[in-house]
Order: structure tokens, then sequence, then C-alpha cells
């Protein structure tokens, strides 16, 4: 018998210059997320909890990602309840550093796009990353003309969520 299918993370990364949400000329969301990360045994594993707030409130999210090669993960990601989140903050991993960025969120040429600024940690403060989910084989990007992309970060580990958690600069 099969099991459910585990969803696949296949995503392309790039550093984007300095963004400011207020040119983006089609509607787009923005949120603001904090993110910790949590013990864990298995070190190809990661878990985190997120925290993603607008306008409208707070939701809470526990997240386990694995690598299976690079630039893949699988991704099992659900919604927690508030209790939950501080209760699983209780295994956070104290050698990371909170994680705080904004998110704005659109749609351009039939593509999906994830712009992260980051607050937090401080040595990270104004970097920028833009995220494209990609389904299938890698499309040609076409970059939204309002975006200046500094360079293609996709694999590069030192710019994982996890490893910018680590406080250590970017070199």
């Amino acid at each position: 018998m099969l099991g459910d299918p585990i969803p696949l993370e296949k995503e392309d990364k790039y550093v984007i210059a300095f963004f400011d949400p207020s040119v983006i000329p089609v509607p787009h969301y923005s949120a603001e997320i904090t993110q910790q990360y949590l013990i864990t045994p298995d070190p190809k594993e990661e878990r985190r909890v997120r925290a993603r707030g607008d306008r409208d409130g707070f939701t809470y999210y526990y997240t386990i990602k694995e690598e299976m090669s690079k630039g893949i993960r699988t991704e099992r990601e659900e919604i927690i309840g508030e209790h939950e989140y501080r209760t699983l903050l209780s295994l956070r991993d104290s050698k990371l550093k909170t994680i705080r960025k904004q998110r704005i969120s659109f749609f351009w040429n039939e593509r999906y796009f994830e712009i992260d600024i980051f607050t937090a940690p401080k040595v990270h403060k104004g970097l920028v990353l833009m995220e494209l989910e990609r389904s299938g084989r890698r499309k040609k990007l076409i970059l939204p003309p309002f975006l200046e992309m500094v360079r293609d970060v996709t694999g590069d580990k030192r710019y994982g969520n996890r490893s910018l958690a680590s406080g250590i600069a970017l070199t």
C-alpha cells in the first residue's frame, strides 16, 4: 500500500538589491515572520516554528524539512495553535538566533515571487532574498523590472534560513 506523497520543495533563490515594496505595481501581500529553529536528533532534518503576522493576526506553523539533493527537500508543514507554538519554543536550539523578516508575495509573469527583507539577526539586517518555487524544469527567469538581482544563490547553504540563523556574517 502506498502512503500519502510527501511534497518536495524545489526553489531557486537570489540576492536582490535594496527593495522598496511600495514600488510593486501589482497586488501583493505582506507579512511579518518570526522563525525559530528547534533541536533535532537527525542532522539531515530541520525543524522550525514560525509565527506569521499580518493585519488579521497571527498564524503559527510547525515545519520539518529534509534535504534530498541540492535545492530539493521534502517539506511537511502544519498550522498549529498559539499554545502548541509556545510549547514547541521550549525545544528551541539556543545556538541559533531568531530570524525576523518581512515577506512580500506577488505574481508576475505567471510566477509566484516571495521577497524576504531580513531584520534579524542583526548581522543580516537589510539582506533581501527572493525565492521562486520551481515546478518541473527550471524556467528562464524573467525578473520584474522593479527588481535588481545581485546573484543566484540557489543551493548555496550560506543563504538558507537555518544558516542565516547562525548569526555568522556572509562573506
